[in-house]
């Protein structure tokens, strides 16, 4: 490095310090660390790994605005699909299809606006499809407790759903 090289980024630094120092008012100011590196880089795939929680199967809608989901005999059960790979979710509501997006950063999960098929529906099919779409626009958050997937809203639970398990109809 050039004398020339070294000096100029020496005062950039001190131009630095000197307008933290401005803006701060000699006031500690706030500060921020991102961490080495290696913390960066497992912070991501913890992350990473935390969503892959989501992937394996399909899972059935057990419970939506505190009530157990209760359709007639021979219905489908409402179930959420996610697609990690390219944020893409698709889902059956208990009346109509549906896919989209998702974004899922930590804790954190938004579904995107839906598509979906027009079947009119009446009775208790109709009434777990506005229940379930409503919970999902609602969704801003997601956990896994005792093999349940929970959608949440603070600390409001909004749905439960469980994992399919494999070789088992939909």
């Amino acid at each position: 490095m050039t004398v020339q090289r070294f000096a100029s980024r020496y005062l950039q630094q001190v131009a630095g310090i000197l307008l933290l120092l401005a803006v701060c008012g000699g006031l500690a100011c706030p500060t921020v660390s991102i961490g080495s590196t290696e913390q960066v880089k497992r912070q991501a795939a913890a992350s990473e790994n935390r969503g892959k929680a989501l992937e394996g199967g399909p899972w059935l809608l057990q419970e939506v605005n505190s009530a157990i989901v209760q359709l007639p005999a021979g219905e489908r059960q409402p179930y959420l699909l996610f697609q990690r790979l390219d944020g893409r979710v698709t889902g059956y509501s208990g009346c109509n299809e549906f896919f989209g997006s998702y974004d899922l950063k930590g804790d954190m999960l938004t579904f995107g606006p839906l598509g979906m098929t027009r079947k009119f529906c009446s009775d208790a099919a109709g009434e777990v499809e506005q229940a379930f779409l409503g919970v999902l626009s609602k969704t801003r958050g997601w956990r896994v407790d005792r093999q349940m997937l929970l959608l949440i809203d603070g600390d409001h639970i909004l749905a439960r759903l469980r994992r399919e398990r494999r070789g088992a109809q939909q």
